[in-house]
């Protein structure tokens, strides 16, 4: 509260079973507002979480993702309660907790106003509520001149073109449980050919930005085809900027059929990750061409050296999905990224149009790097833009940004 300004808020919601003499099946969010007059939080229950994990949630991807049209209802269901304890608020801090972290809620289109949440008020994401603590107002402090700049996209992910591939006689992770889970599940990998669909856009992408770098004298690598793998990212120290544009995927829990060996899976960090090269010759049981296996689990990114990193920007499908941890936000990349030290995480929450994101962070560097922007009003300035060419959430509000 003391951090907070007086046109500033506060909000974590909480996602909790509901417990009357015994463990229920009924699910409550309740959310804690702080503001600067308040002498204590304000308590808002949502009643219905299990309608809102369900019917909610589903009502609100489908308009977004498959209709493309507007929707009326989700505002209601998820934000509307909390609206009448955030008047006169410019400012929100907002940490989510279980159907949140599946949402935008930028996206959210007020029917009374005829606006969007994110054109209504000025909406920060954070991870927990003690992580507001810890948020620096300094933004950027280094100069362009000592930025580091390392940028990946499109991963070689069959490796076709190794010199080497007799593959590493190391290597023995390709055998695991977990590598049939991947493929089986994602949409990224075709069964009956056994590959990884490839990743055009992406080169540009990363190529664009580079050019942009370029133009402002900043340091700029970019990694591409068999470049993109594994062991080029974890010999990273404390890049300024980390892009990483391929595939992400999150492996949902399964509960029915656990046996001792699946235990592990009790982990989410094993269940969510990025592809990068050779990454397909893991999927079907391949040796690849060094030690790594080319997918980098949120398990592996928490042992990146990010520390005093400005920003990782993961530009892949999904890769802001995660397992829910109560109080602690979404279990999963986002999150090993943070731990791993970056300040800033700009990742994704839904399956996106390959060639919206190209414009969006084009956008976005150009703000950041050319207009010297901070980058969360670089990345709320790119947003406003792409709105203003495509209408629909779908296109642009397929990105979040959580942290500094």
């Amino acid at each position: 509260q003391a951090k907070l300004k007086p046109n500033e808020a506060l909000v974590e919601m909480s996602r909790i079973q509901y417990y009357d003499k015994k463990w229920t099946d009924s699910v409550l969010y309740v959310a804690l507002v702080v503001r600067k007059e308040y002498t204590q939080p304000q308590i808002v229950v949502f009643a219905n979480g299990n309608k809102m994990e369900t019917g909610d949630i589903a009502f609100y991807r489908k308009s977004i993702l498959r209709l493309q049209n507007q929707d009326n209802a989700s505002y209601k269901n998820f934000y509307e309660p909390l609206s009448q304890h955030l008047k006169g608020i410019v400012k929100l801090y907002f940490s989510g907790d279980g159907v949140y972290h599946q949402l935008n809620l930028a996206t959210l289109y007020n029917p009374t106003t005829k606006k969007y949440l994110n054109e209504e008020i000025d909406i920060q994401l954070i991870s927990t509520a003690r992580d507001f603590l810890l948020l620096n107002p300094q933004e950027q402090k280094k100069q362009l001149k000592e930025y580091q700049m390392h940028l990946f996209g499109y991963p070689d992910f069959a490796g076709q073109k190794l010199k080497n591939q007799q593959g590493s006689k190391e290597r023995s992770l390709s055998q695991e449980a977990w590598v049939s889970r991947i493929s089986k599940q994602q949409r990224f990998f075709d069964a009956l050919s056994g590959s990884v669909t490839y990743l055009p856009g992406t080169k540009n992408e990363v190529e664009t930005i580079q050019k942009i770098a370029q133009e402002n004298n900043i340091f700029c690598k970019i990694y591409l085809e068999n470049d993109a793998n594994e062991e080029n990212l974890k010999k990273l120290v404390s890049p300024t900027i980390l892009h990483i544009a391929t595939h992400g995927f999150f492996i949902e829990e399964q509960e029915q059929n656990r046996n001792r060996e699946e235990k592990k899976f009790d982990n989410p960090l094993l269940r969510s990750g990025i592809l990068l090269a050779e990454a397909e010759l893991t999927l079907n049981e391949k040796n690849t061409s060094n030690k790594e296996n080319g997918i980098v689990l949120a398990q592996e990114a928490l042992n990146l050296n990010l520390q005093g990193t400005e920003l990782v920007v993961l530009s892949a499908c999904e890769t802001g999905l995660g397992e829910v941890k109560a109080g602690e936000g979404v279990f999963g990349l986002q999150r090993s990224f943070q731990e791993a030290g970056a300040k800033s995480i700009l990742m994704s929450l839904w399956k996106v149009d390959d060639y919206a994101t190209q414009e969006l962070m084009t956008l976005f560097y150009e703000n950041l790097l050319q207009k010297k922007q901070p980058k969360r009003l670089a990345f709320q300035n790119a947003q406003n833009a792409l709105k203003e060419k495509y209408i629909y959430p779908y296109y642009w509000g397929a990105f979040v940004m959580v942290g500094e």
